[in-house]
């Protein structure tokens, strides 16, 4: 049953695993196709750009060259790049004269005395995620430069694509896989939460089975002293001797090992204890321990716990609380305690030997 469980567990593990790979690689795939159509775009649009800025600059040099004796100041300069830079609202064109840029977005810089050199210029555009291109020609002793600029998010904008509308892509999809993580998770508990409500049912048929017969057995046991007239239950009886024997016996079977005895005797010495002191000396070592147990008085100053179904760890554990605790009661009692120990792993033939053998050993 165990290894099924563990199959079926190590399935949803694999399935889950799948999934997440299917879903990186989805995001990993289309993060990259959209990268390559960007670029693809850009490229583009960056050549229509230059294609538009050679044609600008060609047709400012016309009008220079045709209207020498008109254009004799820098005012009339400017408006033949103002009626060009009017055309078209997606981008705008910038002047640069002997590597100064005088002009840019409808400014005249030099009015504004904000001129900068055009190296500068164009490393701030490109830091700013602005498209450039340029085109120069030489008039007048001098070397003109015409460039436009466009502004990369917006380009991606109109092509219908952006920066945000990635990112909530992005979100949607992890939002996705963790949704569906959290979905198969919460399935596969359930199923394994499932399967273990109806192994503790059965469990719990089967310990309440074994608790019957044990009830029968004490009423025989009972029936069986008074049928032969005795007055009083004999020291052994008193003391739950033969209660701990039947339970060794009943749960002398793999459904309930291991088996841990915890013996534990105090040695009173010439020191008297009534009835009601030892009762006391047995509430007080029920401690709280890591597994469930039941506490027997077995004799004069012996204690047996009984665990079922102990993993080493457990059992370590709930020894050296005892062992802790018997140390108080001696301690306070000016008695000696002494605690001893063992599991029954296997099945075997007489468990009441192991009883009497870590009796004899102390």
């Amino acid at each position: 049953m165990k290894d099924k469980r563990v199959f079926k567990i190590n399935k949803y593990n694999t399935a889950v695993f799948l999934i997440l790979l299917i879903i990186i690689y989805s995001i990993v795939s289309n993060s990259r196709s959209i990268k390559n159509q960007e670029k693809q775009f850009l490229d583009l649009y960056h050549n229509e750009m230059q294609v538009k800025t050679d044609l600008i600059a060609e047709s400012v040099l016309f009008s220079l060259q045709g209207n020498i004796a008109e254009i004799n100041n820098w005012d009339k300069f400017l408006a033949i790049i103002s009626r060009e830079d009017s055309i078209d609202d997606s981008s705008w064109v910038y002047v640069a004269y002997e590597g100064v840029v005088l002009y840019y977005k409808n400014h005249d810089l030099i009015k504004a005395n904000r001129t900068i050199s055009l190296d500068k210029f164009v490393v701030q555009l490109q830091e700013n995620s602005i498209i450039t291109t340029q085109s120069s020609f030489s008039y007048d002793n001098g070397t003109f430069t015409i460039g436009l600029t466009a502004s990369k998010n917006m380009v991606l904008m109109d092509w219908g694509y952006s920066t945000f509308n990635m990112v909530l892509l992005l979100q949607i999809i992890v939002a996705t896989l963790l949704l569906a993580l959290i979905g198969i998770d919460f399935i596969r508990k359930s199923m394994m939460a499932s399967m273990e409500v109806v192994r503790l049912e059965k469990e719990v048929v089967s310990l309440n089975r074994k608790v019957e017969e044990i009830n029968q057995e004490l009423d025989r046991i009972t029936l069986e002293k008074e049928s032969k007239g005795l007055s009083q239950i004999n020291q052994a009886i008193q003391y739950d001797m033969e209660l701990v024997r039947v339970l060794l016996m009943k749960t002398n079977a793999t459904t309930y090992l291991p088996v841990t005895i915890i013996y534990v005797r105090f040695d009173m010495g010439n020191l008297y204890f009534t009835k009601k002191r030892m009762s006391e000396i047995e509430e007080q070592l029920r401690v709280q321990l890591v597994h469930n147990y039941e506490l027997f008085e077995v004799g004069k100053g012996e204690f047996i716990f009984l665990l079922i179904r102990t993993e080493i760890g457990d059992f370590m554990k709930s020894l050296v609380i005892v062992e802790e605790r018997a140390e108080n009661i001696a301690k306070e009692n000016g008695i000696k305690a002494t605690v001893k120990c063992r599991t029954i792993t296997n099945v075997i033939e007489d468990p009441l030997m192991e009883l009497e053998k870590i009796r004899e050993r102390i």
